[in-house]
Protein backbone atom coordinates (compact mmCIF):
# COMPACT_ATOMS: atom_id res chain seq x y z
CA UNK A 1 0.00 0.00 0.00
CA UNK A 2 1.15 3.53 -0.79
CA UNK A 3 -0.36 6.33 1.32
CA UNK A 4 -1.12 9.89 0.24
CA UNK A 5 1.67 11.22 2.48
CA UNK A 6 4.18 9.04 0.63
CA UNK A 7 2.73 9.93 -2.77
CA UNK A 8 3.28 13.60 -2.00
CA UNK A 9 7.03 12.99 -1.85
CA UNK A 10 7.20 11.95 -5.51
CA UNK A 11 6.50 13.96 -8.68
CA UNK A 12 3.95 11.45 -10.00
CA UNK A 13 1.41 12.95 -12.39
CA UNK A 14 -1.17 10.16 -12.23
CA UNK A 15 -2.21 6.95 -10.51
CA UNK A 16 -0.33 4.72 -12.95
CA UNK A 17 3.01 6.30 -12.08
CA UNK A 18 2.26 6.06 -8.36
CA UNK A 19 1.73 2.29 -8.48
CA UNK A 20 5.26 1.68 -9.76
CA UNK A 21 6.48 2.37 -6.21
CA UNK A 22 4.99 -0.98 -5.15
CA UNK A 23 7.08 -4.17 -5.58
CA UNK A 24 5.81 -6.52 -8.29
CA UNK A 25 4.05 -3.73 -10.19
CA UNK A 26 5.22 -2.25 -13.49
CA UNK A 27 3.70 0.27 -15.88
CA UNK A 28 3.34 0.82 -19.61
CA UNK A 29 4.16 4.33 -20.78
CA UNK A 30 2.87 6.63 -23.48
CA UNK A 31 5.43 9.26 -24.53
CA UNK A 32 7.25 8.83 -21.24
CA UNK A 33 4.17 9.03 -19.01
CA UNK A 34 2.64 6.01 -17.26
CA UNK A 35 -0.71 4.80 -18.58
CA UNK A 36 -1.36 1.09 -17.93
CA UNK A 37 -0.46 -1.00 -14.88
CA UNK A 38 0.64 -4.63 -14.91
CA UNK A 39 0.91 -6.85 -11.83
CA UNK A 40 3.33 -9.80 -11.60
CA UNK A 41 4.29 -9.39 -15.27
CA UNK A 42 0.85 -10.39 -16.56
CA UNK A 43 -0.90 -8.45 -19.36
CA UNK A 44 -2.71 -5.30 -18.27
CA UNK A 45 -6.09 -6.87 -19.10
CA UNK A 46 -5.60 -9.35 -16.23
CA UNK A 47 -5.53 -6.62 -13.56
CA UNK A 48 -8.75 -5.09 -12.24
CA UNK A 49 -9.12 -1.62 -10.73
CA UNK A 50 -11.58 -0.49 -8.08
CA UNK A 51 -12.40 2.68 -6.15
CA UNK A 52 -13.14 2.03 -2.48
CA UNK A 53 -13.81 -1.59 -3.41
CA UNK A 54 -16.23 -0.83 -6.27
CA UNK A 55 -15.02 -2.11 -9.69
CA UNK A 56 -13.98 0.58 -12.15
CA UNK A 57 -14.88 0.17 -15.82
CA UNK A 58 -12.60 1.19 -18.66
CA UNK A 59 -13.89 4.02 -20.90
CA UNK A 60 -11.98 2.46 -23.83
CA UNK A 61 -14.13 -0.30 -25.33
CA UNK A 62 -11.17 -1.76 -27.24
CA UNK A 63 -9.32 -2.98 -24.15
CA UNK A 64 -10.09 -4.33 -20.69
CA UNK A 65 -7.05 -2.60 -19.22
CA UNK A 66 -7.92 0.60 -17.36
CA UNK A 67 -6.04 3.73 -18.42
CA UNK A 68 -4.95 5.08 -15.06
CA UNK A 69 -3.27 8.17 -16.48
CA UNK A 70 -6.70 9.83 -16.31
CA UNK A 71 -6.82 10.01 -12.50
CA UNK A 72 -4.48 12.50 -10.74
CA UNK A 73 -2.45 11.18 -7.83
CA UNK A 74 -3.27 14.25 -5.71
CA UNK A 75 -6.92 13.40 -4.96
CA UNK A 76 -6.57 9.95 -3.35
CA UNK A 77 -5.82 8.70 0.16
CA UNK A 78 -3.92 5.51 -0.67
CA UNK A 79 -3.26 2.81 -3.26
CA UNK A 80 -3.76 -0.84 -2.32
CA UNK A 81 -2.44 -3.64 -4.53
CA UNK A 82 -3.68 -7.18 -3.90
CA UNK A 83 -1.71 -9.85 -5.78
CA UNK A 84 -3.71 -12.80 -4.41
CA UNK A 85 -7.47 -12.30 -4.22
CA UNK A 86 -9.15 -12.75 -0.86
CA UNK A 87 -12.59 -14.40 -0.36
CA UNK A 88 -14.33 -11.02 -0.03
CA UNK A 89 -13.20 -9.89 -3.50
CA UNK A 90 -14.66 -10.56 -6.94
CA UNK A 91 -12.98 -13.41 -8.79
CA UNK A 92 -12.41 -11.51 -12.04
CA UNK A 93 -8.74 -10.62 -11.56
CA UNK A 94 -6.12 -13.11 -12.71
CA UNK A 95 -3.04 -11.01 -11.93
CA UNK A 96 -4.35 -8.89 -9.07
CA UNK A 97 -6.42 -5.89 -8.05
CA UNK A 98 -5.59 -2.22 -7.57
CA UNK A 99 -7.88 -0.44 -5.12
CA UNK A 100 -7.93 3.36 -5.03
CA UNK A 101 -8.93 4.66 -1.60
CA UNK A 102 -10.46 8.12 -1.49
CA UNK A 103 -9.79 10.63 1.27
CA UNK A 104 -12.17 10.87 4.22
CA UNK A 105 -12.67 13.68 6.71
CA UNK A 106 -13.10 11.07 9.47
CA UNK A 107 -9.47 10.00 9.03
CA UNK A 108 -8.31 13.21 10.73
CA UNK A 109 -9.33 15.22 13.75
CA UNK A 110 -11.05 18.55 13.11
CA UNK A 111 -10.54 20.68 10.02
CA UNK A 112 -8.53 19.35 7.08
CA UNK A 113 -6.97 21.96 4.83
CA UNK A 114 -4.17 21.24 2.40
CA UNK A 115 -3.01 22.94 -0.80
CA UNK A 116 0.05 22.94 -3.02
CA UNK A 117 1.26 24.35 -6.30
CA UNK A 118 4.27 23.62 -8.46
CA UNK A 119 5.68 24.89 -11.71
CA UNK A 120 8.64 24.48 -13.99
CA UNK A 121 9.84 24.06 -17.55
CA UNK A 122 11.09 21.13 -19.56
CA UNK A 123 14.54 21.52 -21.03
CA UNK A 124 13.43 19.88 -24.28
CA UNK A 125 11.01 22.16 -26.12
CA UNK A 126 10.78 24.68 -23.27
CA UNK A 127 7.33 23.36 -22.32
CA UNK A 128 5.68 24.51 -19.10
CA UNK A 129 4.73 22.16 -16.27
CA UNK A 130 2.10 23.38 -13.80
CA UNK A 131 0.32 21.54 -10.97
CA UNK A 132 -2.27 22.80 -8.48
CA UNK A 133 -4.26 20.85 -5.90
CA UNK A 134 -6.31 21.58 -2.80
CA UNK A 135 -8.21 19.58 -0.18
CA UNK A 136 -10.69 20.84 2.39
CA UNK A 137 -12.77 18.83 4.83
CA UNK A 138 -14.25 18.88 8.31
CA UNK A 139 -16.12 16.81 10.86
CA UNK A 140 -19.57 17.74 12.12
CA UNK A 141 -22.16 16.60 14.63
CA UNK A 142 -22.27 16.37 18.40
CA UNK A 143 -20.23 13.17 18.25
CA UNK A 144 -18.09 14.33 15.32
CA UNK A 145 -19.40 11.34 13.35
CA UNK A 146 -20.19 13.21 10.12
CA UNK A 147 -17.44 14.04 7.66
CA UNK A 148 -17.43 16.04 4.43
CA UNK A 149 -14.35 16.39 2.25
CA UNK A 150 -13.68 17.81 -1.22
CA UNK A 151 -10.41 17.47 -3.11
CA UNK A 152 -9.46 18.93 -6.49
CA UNK A 153 -6.43 18.89 -8.75
CA UNK A 154 -5.39 20.33 -12.10
CA UNK A 155 -2.14 19.98 -14.03
CA UNK A 156 -0.92 21.18 -17.39
CA UNK A 157 2.15 19.94 -19.24
CA UNK A 158 3.65 21.30 -22.44
CA UNK A 159 5.49 18.42 -24.09
CA UNK A 160 7.88 18.27 -27.04
CA UNK A 161 9.42 15.08 -28.44
CA UNK A 162 11.20 14.16 -31.64
CA UNK A 163 12.47 10.99 -33.24
CA UNK A 164 13.96 9.68 -36.49
CA UNK A 165 12.79 6.40 -38.03
CA UNK A 166 14.63 4.65 -40.87
CA UNK A 167 13.28 1.76 -42.94
CA UNK A 168 15.65 -0.71 -44.60
CA UNK A 169 15.24 -3.30 -47.34
CA UNK A 170 17.37 -6.38 -47.92
CA UNK A 171 19.07 -6.67 -51.28
CA UNK A 172 22.43 -6.80 -53.00
CA UNK A 173 24.02 -8.79 -50.21
CA UNK A 174 23.06 -6.30 -47.53
CA UNK A 175 20.50 -3.76 -46.38
CA UNK A 176 19.74 -0.42 -47.98
CA UNK A 177 17.68 2.47 -46.59
CA UNK A 178 14.37 3.06 -48.36
CA UNK A 179 12.70 5.68 -46.19
CA UNK A 180 13.58 8.14 -43.43
CA UNK A 181 10.92 9.83 -41.28
CA UNK A 182 11.79 12.83 -39.11
CA UNK A 183 8.98 13.44 -36.62
CA UNK A 184 8.43 16.34 -34.25
CA UNK A 185 5.63 16.17 -31.67
CA UNK A 186 4.36 19.21 -29.80
CA UNK A 187 1.43 18.97 -27.42
CA UNK A 188 -0.25 19.93 -24.18
CA UNK A 189 -1.60 17.45 -21.66
CA UNK A 190 -4.22 18.68 -19.20
CA UNK A 191 -5.43 16.57 -16.29
CA UNK A 192 -8.29 17.55 -13.95
CA UNK A 193 -9.69 15.69 -10.97
CA UNK A 194 -12.44 16.41 -8.44
CA UNK A 195 -13.53 14.12 -5.61
CA UNK A 196 -16.16 14.63 -2.93
CA UNK A 197 -16.92 12.30 -0.02
CA UNK A 198 -19.62 12.25 2.66
CA UNK A 199 -19.30 9.93 5.68
CA UNK A 200 -21.78 9.20 8.45
CA UNK A 201 -20.59 6.87 11.19
CA UNK A 202 -23.72 5.25 12.63
CA UNK A 203 -21.79 3.29 15.25
CA UNK A 204 -18.27 1.86 15.57
CA UNK A 205 -19.22 -1.07 13.30
CA UNK A 206 -21.32 0.69 10.65
CA UNK A 207 -20.37 3.51 8.28
CA UNK A 208 -22.48 5.11 5.55
CA UNK A 209 -20.41 6.61 2.71
CA UNK A 210 -21.15 8.41 -0.54
CA UNK A 211 -18.29 9.20 -2.93
CA UNK A 212 -18.46 11.10 -6.23
CA UNK A 213 -15.42 11.60 -8.43
CA UNK A 214 -14.74 13.06 -11.85
CA UNK A 215 -11.39 12.82 -13.65
CA UNK A 216 -10.64 14.19 -17.10
CA UNK A 217 -7.57 13.82 -19.29
CA UNK A 218 -7.04 15.81 -22.49
CA UNK A 219 -4.08 15.36 -24.83
CA UNK A 220 -3.75 17.91 -27.64
CA UNK A 221 -0.96 17.02 -30.04
CA UNK A 222 0.51 18.48 -33.24
CA UNK A 223 2.79 16.27 -35.35
CA UNK A 224 5.18 17.50 -38.03
CA UNK A 225 6.44 14.57 -40.11
CA UNK A 226 9.03 14.87 -42.90
CA UNK A 227 9.17 11.72 -45.05
CA UNK A 228 12.21 11.13 -47.25
CA UNK A 229 11.77 8.24 -49.70
CA UNK A 230 14.99 6.90 -51.25
CA UNK A 231 14.93 5.20 -54.67
CA UNK A 232 17.57 3.63 -56.93
CA UNK A 233 20.19 3.39 -54.21
CA UNK A 234 23.46 2.15 -55.72
CA UNK A 235 26.78 1.50 -54.03
CA UNK A 236 29.92 -0.16 -55.22
CA UNK A 237 31.29 -3.39 -53.81
CA UNK A 238 32.70 -2.88 -50.32
CA UNK A 239 31.40 0.70 -50.12
CA UNK A 240 29.08 2.07 -47.46
CA UNK A 241 27.96 5.12 -49.42
CA UNK A 242 26.18 5.45 -52.73
CA UNK A 243 23.77 7.48 -54.80
CA UNK A 244 20.00 7.65 -54.49
CA UNK A 245 17.05 9.71 -55.68
CA UNK A 246 15.06 11.23 -52.81
CA UNK A 247 11.40 12.26 -52.68
CA UNK A 248 10.30 14.59 -49.89
CA UNK A 249 6.79 14.58 -48.41
CA UNK A 250 5.46 16.69 -45.56
CA UNK A 251 2.66 15.53 -43.24
CA UNK A 252 1.00 17.73 -40.62
CA UNK A 253 -1.51 16.28 -38.17
CA UNK A 254 -3.39 17.71 -35.22
CA UNK A 255 -5.45 15.57 -32.86
CA UNK A 256 -7.20 15.83 -29.51
CA UNK A 257 -7.59 12.82 -27.23
CA UNK A 258 -10.14 13.33 -24.47
CA UNK A 259 -11.38 10.84 -21.88
CA UNK A 260 -13.30 11.05 -18.61
CA UNK A 261 -13.79 8.64 -15.70
CA UNK A 262 -16.79 9.53 -13.53
CA UNK A 263 -17.92 7.40 -10.58
CA UNK A 264 -20.60 7.47 -7.88
CA UNK A 265 -20.27 5.06 -4.97
CA UNK A 266 -22.70 4.52 -2.10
Amino acid sequence: MVSADLLGQFPDNNIAESTQRIPGVSIERDQGEGRYVTVRGAPKEYTTVSIDGVPLANPDAASRGVELDTIPSDVIAALEVTKALTPDMDGDAIAGNINIRTQSALDREGLTLRASLAGGKYQLGDGENQRYNATVGNRFGAEQNIGVLVSGSISRQGRFTDNVETLYQAGGGGFRPTEVQIKDYEGVRTRKGLTGRFDYRINPDHLLTFVASDSNFEDREFRDNLIIALDNFAAGSGETTGQARATFDKELRERTYDKTIRTYNL
